[in-house]
């Protein structure tokens, strides 16, 4: 009876292991994509109020291109995003974002 129940007790938590994974991982896909897509608004908006040239924009947009491939790795490499890599992706976003902000109120004429 002790065997059946320590088994049992020993499947059910391995299963609820396993079932939490996935929704971390789902979190943090949808954080990391969702400033993705608020990131590239940002890159747009500016280009049409005149806060960005086209080669700013162009730089910002190969940026933000080179992060998603990197996300793309992470993601194929093993079961989803872990909280280290997510860690990694969310501080290369605040770091793009930074650029963004710096691109667009840097005073240049956009002439």
């Amino acid at each position: 009876m002790n065997r059946l129940f320590l088994a049992l007790v020993v499947l059910l938590s391995a299963s609820a292991m396993t079932a939490d994974a996935p929704a971390e991982a789902r979190y943090y896909k949808k954080r990391v994509n969702h400033r993705q897509v608020k990131q590239h608004k940002r890159i747009g908006q500016g280009v049409k109020s005149g806060e960005l040239t086209g080669k700013e924009a162009k730089r910002l947009a190969k940026q933000q291109t080179a992060l998603a491939r990197k996300e793309r790795q992470m993601r194929l490499s093993g079961n989803g995003l872990n909280k280290g890599e997510a860690a990694r992706l969310e501080q290369a976003q605040d770091q793009l974002s930074r650029n963004i902000y710096r691109q667009k109120n840097d005073g240049q004429d956009r002439n």
